[in-house]
């Protein structure tokens, strides 16, 4: 069944965006937000990602458009919706110790907003990720959050998503009954996952950081599409390095990293100076050989490298890809920025 979240409707390999109109102009006012919907051509599971709730970012906003734009629904399975800041537009006023969600049907403008977000938006999804700015007149540190309530006790799902994130820094806090984080837990059981930022730092490095850490998520949730038979393309990740295939099978990389040989065109093992370096990462499928998405990560010479994907067509040439954190700035690779979304391919 195609998403469908007020009169727009999510269509297969096609990416619809307009405003939803959450509430119809009444007596007490209507209310509407610039939405997205980008469809795959296959696979159900259904992504959230939203610049919000809680207060106003423009980081995350920045950030949001960002994802918003580089995503081609060939390039996806699944859907996924972005959505602007909301909560920060209409909470409670002057009784501000009312909650804002779960909201009522029946209830006043805020609580009619709260009610149909929760249970028309965030009820359609498997995941959602929340974008978040710190408070303001407040600095901190780019961090993930996980939020828990003691009423009753829970814990935010997955703090293994928010680790292959990429995250260095994650932080247990305390949510409140009415925050949208901890309905959403409670009404409909939903992973949220939460990446909060320091807004003192709107750099340009800073958007490449989140869109990093998100683009690790759809990675993770299997959002993606990844086809290893087409060449010179590239499946997501952080860094890309190039490596060479010969018509025997062999792919060398660059000495520092060690050589990476396929073995019966089946398993392949990217090798380190020490034999506990070695990790088995390939497989193979439809005769092209897979790299598994996270087989764990590989110390090479000092340098932590988890791997995401490769694609290698006997006799062509290959790229091979990975988050990695270098710590030698001296290593002779050809490394430089991954082209994102650009060039993978459906199924």
């Amino acid at each position: 069944m195609p998403v469908k979240i007020g009169n727009l409707i999510g269509l297969p390999g096609r990416s619809v965006s307009g405003e939803w109109e959450i509430i119809p102009d009444t007596s007490d006012g209507g209310f509407s937000l610039p939405l997205s919907i980008a469809t795959g051509t296959k696979g159900d599971i259904r992504i959230l990602i939203a610049s919000g709730p809680e207060y106003f970012s423009p980081l995350a906003e920045k950030a949001l458009l960002a994802i918003r734009n580089m995503v081609d629904p060939a390039l996806i399975q699944g859907t996924l919706i972005t959505i602007d800041s909301f909560a920060s537009k209409w909470q409670k006023l002057p009784d501000s110790n009312k909650p804002a969600f779960p909201g009522w049907h029946k209830g006043d403008l805020t609580e009619r907003v709260a009610n149909e977000i929760l249970f028309e938006l965030l009820k359609q999804v498997d995941y959602a990720l929340f974008l978040e700015g710190p408070k303001p007149g407040m600095s901190q540190l780019p961090h993930a959050a996980i939020y828990s309530s003691d009423d009753p006790p829970m814990t935010s799902c997955h703090p293994e998503i928010l680790k292959m994130m990429g995250h260095d820094l994650i932080i247990q806090k305390e949510g409140g009954r009415g925050s949208l984080v901890i309905e959403a837990q409670r009404e409909l059981a939903l992973p949220v996952l939460v990446a909060q930022l320091d807004d003192i730092e709107e750099s340009e490095n800073t958007i490449k950081w989140l869109q990093e850490k998100v683009l690790n998520f759809l990675a993770y949730v299997d959002l993606l599409v990844f086809k290893p038979s087409i060449p010179d393309r590239t499946y997501v990740a952080t860094r890309e390095f190039e490596i060479r295939a010969s018509r025997d099978g062999k792919m060398t990389l660059d000495r520092v990293l060690g050589d990476f040989v396929s073995a019966d065109d089946k398993i392949g093992t990217i090798s380190g100076e020490n034999e506990k370096d070695n990790n088995e990462i390939l497989s193979e499928k439809n005769g092209y050989l897979v790299m598994h998405r996270n087989p764990g990560p590989v110390i090479i010479d000092d340098c932590l490298f988890s791997f995401l994907g490769v694609e290698f067509v006997q006799g062509s040439p290959g790229k091979i890809f990975c988050n990695t954190t270098l710590d030698n700035s001296d290593m002779d690779v050809n490394l430089r920025p991954n082209r994102l979304f650009e060039g993978l391919a459906d199924d």
